[in-house]
């Protein structure tokens, strides 16, 4: 399903939020500051605002956005419009740049995988159920549209899960917006050996977020070392006892803490 997004103003955006109040401040990443806010219809959203730190031409920005308008799926976080704020001294260039997403309300996936997070903790099957949302969401990515969409920043802040207890993916197609145009790797580098660099970017990340959801959110600070010792143990029990011992695995090591 293929949608214009949306313009808003400035002054939209600053009415939402109570002018950006840090009341409505959610988080910052390393696609900028995100706030709630509540649009005159109703409508709970998430703003995020992206400070851009090349020169983008008003064209080339809305290029762009017609590429991210192509996206629409079930467990991706909706981006229902868009807001350019432009230099005052030059009215071809872009100072900030907002999108206006859908709000999901019940936090990421990290807040929901242990017992200190504050989220309420997912069960074994709720949280397979979550990444298999997020295998329907990159599989899109990659395949459903044309060209496809690498390197979408995955982890378990970047997934939402709302009210049902569904996953969606944000922060995805976000490279570019903040790539130059053209930029399709590195030089002399093919466009296809490209593609497949940043499909193993998805793949390997994926495979954080997986061990993440068994060993909790501790993985992100283990060392590559420890990660893949962690790993063996894991296909040791599998090779012995079968695959429904690797859970026990997970379950030790997270309990124990190492």
């Amino acid at each position: 399903m293929f949608l214009n997004l949306q313009s808003r103003s400035l002054e939209e955006l600053k009415e939402a939020t109570n002018n950006f109040d840090s009341s409505a401040f959610l988080g910052e990443g390393s696609y900028g500051k995100i706030y709630k806010g509540l649009l005159k219809n109703g409508t709970q959203v998430a703003i995020r605002c992206l400070p851009t730190s090349k020169k983008y031409s008003i064209r080339n920005l809305k290029l762009r956005l017609d590429m991210l308008a192509k996206i629409r799926h079930p467990h991706l976080v909706c981006i229902l419009g868009h807001c350019i704020e432009v230099e005052q001294d030059d009215h071809c260039s872009i100072n900030r740049f907002f999108f206006v997403l859908e709000y999901i309300p019940n936090g990421n996936f990290r807040s929901h995988l242990s017992d200190n997070s504050p989220g309420e903790v997912l069960s074994w099957p709720e949280r397979l159920a979550v990444l298999i949302c997020v295998c329907k969401a990159v599989h899109f990515l990659h395949t459903g549209v044309i060209p496809g969409f690498f390197h979408n920043r995955l982890k378990t802040t970047n997934i939402l899960i709302n009210e049902h207890r569904l996953a969606k993916l944000g922060d995805y197609g976000l490279s570019i917006i903040s790539e130059e145009t053209g930029n399709y790797g590195t030089k002399g580098q093919e466009p296809k050996s490209w593609q497949m660099t940043r499909l193993d970017d998805d793949v390997y990340s994926f495979g954080l977020i997986l061990l993440e959801s068994m060993l909790g959110p501790s993985v992100p600070a283990k060392t590559e070392a420890t990660l893949r010792g962690i790993i063996k143990q894991a296909g040791r029990a599998c090779k012995v006892d079968g695959p429904s011992s690797v859970s026990d695995v997970f379950r030790r090591i997270n309990n124990s803490g190492d």
